[in-house]
């Protein structure tokens, strides 16, 4: 009987081994709670003191800066002017790197 003979096979599943081609990408690691509440409270305390040290600031001394900055302006001004020079004489005498040439006469030449 084909019937008894003949009997089921199950294929066992097998898994298939890495062979290590991939990169390997580390993240960075988080930092610890500990670590990043006191890292932002240092940002936080940073901000606040440089917003406190602007509100204090008398007009006196944004005058000052500002003057202190348009002098430095000023001064560079100065320093980038281009003086021309009435005794330089030289000068360069532009040619054209191709000319055309008028073609009056030409022959073809059969090979």
């Amino acid at each position: 009987d084909p019937e008894e003979e003949s009997t089921t096979i199950i294929p066992a599943y097998t898994k298939s081994k890495d062979k290590g081609k991939g990169i390997m990408v580390e993240e960075p690691k988080p930092l610890k709670n500990s670590n990043r509440l006191k890292w932002i409270k240092k940002q936080l305390e940073e901000e606040e003191n440089r917003a406190i040290q602007s509100i204090n600031e008398t007009l006196a001394q944004k005058a000052a800066k500002k003057r202190k900055l348009n002098d430095e302006v000023e001064d560079l001004k100065r320093h980038l002017e281009i003086v021309p020079v009435e005794d330089d004489d030289v000068y360069t005498e532009a040619t054209p790197l191709a000319r055309k040439v008028p073609v009056v006469d030409y022959e073809i030449i059969y090979l």
